[in-house]
């Protein structure tokens, strides 16, 4: 490569070939930066910034609806510790005739239902 020749597709060739004095060369990278400056100071960016204003809204109303969740499952939970509940129901079959029902429960005995039928 010679120095002597511009180089093409580059700035410093390019300001070699047109032999910019040290002054006209900071104008010029002034000039450029003043020029990004300004043109990023034309961009509106309200609508962007409406958009996550609205998910923070729905975020925090997601965070108030998943603590009540939250809540309603302990106090449900609660609940099914401390009382007693049915846990299986079963018939009782005599021949092929269902004649009543075996209730489980979870703290107590099961307890046996009969149903009687008329014919």
């Amino acid at each position: 490569m010679n120095l002597d020749e511009p180089q093409k597709c580059s700035i410093t060739g390019w300001l070699v070939a047109n032999k910019l004095t040290d002054r006209e060369f900071y104008f010029a990278i002034v000039l450029f930066v003043f020029s990004i400056l300004f043109l990023t100071g034309c961009y509106n960016d309200e609508e962007l910034w409406n958009k996550i204003s609205g998910l923070e809204e729905r975020v925090k109303a997601l965070e108030t609806w998943q603590a009540a969740a939250s809540s309603n499952i302990d106090a449900l939970q609660k609940l099914m510790d401390e009382t007693d509940y049915i846990t299986d129901v079963t018939p009782v079959i005599l021949g092929n005739d269902t004649v009543g029902y075996t209730i489980r429960f979870k703290n107590q005995e099961p307890a046996t239902i009969y149903t009687r039928r008329e014919r």
